[in-house]
């Protein structure tokens, strides 16, 4: 079928000051829910009475349907239309935020948490698909990606304090009840100013490529949960591994037969899109892995209350909000390679840092292991992006950032999954010490990765 450009129709109150606000608004709340729960573990896992392992499921539900759905969300907003789909994902997404808050019990929570995920996904891509349509001009469409992006690092740095603060005050339900303010101002904001768009662009949802994806990212998520449980040698524990083997080769095989698949593999021929790629699912392996092990650790091990140990993660989000701001200065500098190796070396000094946290350790000998770790994060994200970007070019800037965003989701996912599974086994100390070991090691390989990446000397990669 042939493709039009969308068609937009504005009513006199819109206009794209106020598309902007909307979906900064859907965006940053997608943003604020992968932060702000992890302080509230512990009071979670006291009222519902779970220990680690639901604890990881309570995260990675929300996190799994996130990063298994993202592309095809992207798919069905160019098929039925993005002012639409986003709709739909903010009613979900607020829906099923009502439901966490009232969750009377740990499966609701969790299967409220999976609910919000699918929400989750359908706002982000068409979030940026919105924008589009409000900005023609370039210009102005990159400032205006600018401002989407910065809103989403706001929340991300907002979450462990507006987190701390909320569950010391109303408990842990709080930090699920806030979204229905938020979504009532955005559902309005939508009807006044969001356009109405037609594209008359016929995607085809990629079913079996999702079905498998989803089995793919949640089995693996299963087995690295109950490793930690009955350990990695057991017997359910290697099936779930096996199975989430043979749903991720399925899921290869599925994708490279169909023409218009929700993940095209021939984007992976450009070394930049590569190394982008694995490096996203890496430093976000680290980054959310520790956030989520720190958070245990700071309120079992350390003592802290909720709303201590929300406020002790503030350099590490200030780290990342700052970090963020320098990351083009620093690409300039040394090129976006560059930049990914230094972010690396910052995250690997972060995890060597956290070898010396004990339970009596001062909070002053955290402050510069979690300054590291949130600017590892933070210059190596505009990097990555740019890299991708490069790779595949602007006019598959779609393509770019979900398959980014998908990548960086699913070692959200690996990272809280993993090190969660070391915090059941060796304990809040112990686990800690291990995560920030693996940390190191891993942080390690992304910057030989980007290193080989620049002696290689890819033009993609320059």
């Amino acid at each position: 079928m042939t493709a039009r450009l969308p068609t937009v129709r504005r009513s006199p109150t819109s206009g794209p000051r106020r598309t902007l606000v909307t979906a900064a608004l859907g965006f940053g709340m997608v943003q604020l829910d992968v932060s702000i729960v992890n302080v509230a573990t512990t009071d979670i896992g006291r009222s519902l009475h779970t220990g680690i392992a639901g604890l990881q499921w309570v995260v990675n539900a929300y996190t799994v349907a996130f990063a298994a759905l993202l592309l095809t969300a992207g798919a069905l907003g160019d098929r039925c239309g993005a002012a639409r789909v986003f709709q739909g994902g903010l009613a979900v997404f607020v829906a099923a935020s009502v439901a966490c808050a009232l969750a009377p019990f740990l499966g609701v929570l969790i299967a409220a948490r999976a609910l919000q995920g699918i929400g989750a996904a359908a706002l982000a891509p068409t979030s940026l698909a919105l924008l589009r349509a409000a900005y023609p001009e370039p210009g102005a469409r990159s400032r205006a990606v600018g401002t989407w992006a910065a809103s989403a690092s706001a929340a991300v740095v907002a979450g462990p304090l507006a987190g701390g603060v909320l569950v010391s005050a109303f408990g842990w339900r709080a930090i699920f009840a806030v979204n229905l303010p938020l979504g009532v101002v955005a559902a309005a904001l939508v009807r006044r100013s969001v356009p109405a768009m037609r594209v008359a662009v016929a995607r085809r949802v990629d079913w079996c490529g999702q079905v498998t994806a989803l089995a793919a990212l949640g089995l693996l998520a299963a087995a690295l949960v109950q490793g930690g449980v009955a350990g990695f040698g057991s017997p359910g524990v290697i099936v779930g591994l096996g199975l989430a083997g043979l749903a991720g080769a399925g899921f290869v095989a599925a994708e490279a037969r169909r023409e218009d698949a929700m993940l095209p593999l021939g984007i992976f021929r450009s070394r930049a899109v590569s190394v982008a790629t694995a490096y996203g699912v890496l430093a976000n392996v680290v980054f959310f892995g520790l956030i989520f092990v720190l958070s245990i650790h700071l309120q079992r091990a350390a003592g802290y209350s909720v709303l201590t140990a929300g406020l002790a993660f503030g350099p590490a989000m200030l780290a990342v909000l700052f970090s963020n701001a320098a990351s083009a200065r620093l690409s300039r500098m040394v090129g976006s390679a560059g930049t990914l190796a230094i972010g690396a070396g910052l995250s690997m000094l972060s995890g060597l840092g956290l070898l010396l946290v004990g339970a009596h350790t001062t909070y002053a000998a955290l402050v510069g292991p979690m300054i590291g770790l949130g600017s590892g994060l933070g210059v190596a994200v505009p990097a990555m992006t740019d890299v991708v970007l490069s790779g595949l070019g602007h006019n598959r800037a779609g393509i770019a950032g979900g398959v980014l965003t998908a990548a960086r989701q699913t070692g959200s996912v690996i990272g809280v999954a993993a090190y969660g599974a070391l915090l059941e086994s060796l304990g809040p100390q112990g686990g800690l010490r291990r995560a920030a070991a693996v940390s190191a090691v891993i942080a390690l390989g992304a910057g030989m990765l980007a290193i080989a990446s620049i002696c290689g000397r890819s033009r993609t990669l320059a």
